[in-house]
């Protein structure tokens, strides 16, 4: 799911699968989010945040924590918020 050169699937693509992936719950869909967390647009990064399922799982809350150090601020303020919900 992270985007890598050569990738043509533009963002909104991007986008919508993470929002079919976030209802999945399921352990690949979560490691897909998590993948998703390494994209370079800060726009997919903040909807792979918004559409991680509510878990104790260590490693989503770790990636939930490094992305509250995100550079884009909709993304470090969409992983302080998830983060928020899920306490």
């Amino acid at each position: 799911m992270a985007r890598t050169a050569g990738s043509a699937l533009p963002a909104e693509v991007r986008i919508f699968a993470i929002q079919q992936l976030g209802g999945a719950g399921s352990p690949e869909a979560i490691a897909a989010l998590l993948l998703a967390l390494l994209d370079t647009d800060g726009e997919v990064v903040a909807a792979a945040v918004a559409a991680l399922p509510d878990t104790d799982d260590s490693t989503a809350l770790d990636a939930l924590r490094r992305a509250t150090e995100h550079p884009d601020p909709k993304v470090s303020a969409a992983a302080k918020a998830r983060l928020e919900q899920l306490d």
